[in-house]
């Protein structure tokens, strides 16, 4: 039975019928705080058509996006390693399903599921590569070609949203770490190039998305391309051909 999350239908049948028992469907709302930098974590989730995003901040709250967790993968991955606290906070970007799992059940699952378990070490890698890219991205690029990344990254997560999606000025320029008229200028200039249009307030309708891949220059790209050749997502597999 397919669940709708890619990482766990992508498992051997018996590995995924070991795991259906304790998987609890939640509907979770937009905005919802998922997960608290340092506090203890009692469960994963595997997103269904929920998409979380995971915020570092300063001591006074200001926040950045580090990563972004869709239906291809599993917030808490880390919880595989023993840790039981959360090294960032994770929010509901978009409202939806997702299937939690108890972190104990988790643990006990790697150990009866070893191809589980390779599956959420590979996740893991490509959460950090991700996490590199960004702070490269952040570092040499301007604004305009991250805005581009950000919303072709939340695009190929939102499957679920058909349409424009929903994006705020004041939520983006919260996820790129700038100030809002700052965003406003960005965006402005991605409209400009007929990359996106606004579809009304907080949704935003890709246009011409050949055309924004070329304006969030390799960021998004390499993102893309990493994930597929360690997770097999795209191709079908995780992993080399003949392994199950």
């Amino acid at each position: 039975m397919a669940t709708g999350n890619a990482l766990l239908d992508e498992l051997p049948e018996g590995e995924r019928v070991l795991l259906l028992p304790y998987l609890r469907p939640v509907e979770v709302e937009r905005g919802v705080l998922l997960m608290e930098a340092g506090a203890a974590i009692e469960s994963v989730e595997f997103p269904v058509t929920m998409v979380a995003s995971l915020l570092s901040q300063t001591r006074e709250g200001d926040p950045i996006e580090v990563a972004m967790i869709g239906p291809e993968g599993i917030l808490g991955a880390w919880a595989a390693s023993g840790i039981d606290l959360a090294p960032w906070t994770a929010t509901a970007q978009l409202g939806g399903e997702s299937l939690r799992l108890g972190v104990q059940e988790f643990r006990q699952a790697l150990v009866d599921a070893p191809v589980l378990r390779d599956r959420v070490q590979r996740y893991g890698l490509t959460q950090t590569f991700m996490m590199s890219q960004s702070i490269l991205c952040n570092r040499f690029h301007d604004l305009p070609q991250r805005a581009a990344r950000w919303l072709l990254i939340f695009a190929s997560k939102a499957t679920a949203s058909a349409g424009p999606l929903p994006v705020t000025q004041e939520m983006l320029s919260h996820m790129l770490g700038v100030h809002r008229p700052s965003v406003t200028l960005a965006l402005q200039t991605l409209a400009d190039a007929g990359l996106i249009r606004s579809e009304g307030r907080g949704l935003i309708a890709i246009t011409d998305r050949p055309g924004l891949e070329v304006m969030a220059c390799e960021c998004f790209q390499q993102v893309q391309t990493f994930n597929a050749s360690v997770t097999g997502q795209g191709s079908g597999r995780f992993g080399p051909a003949g392994e199950d």
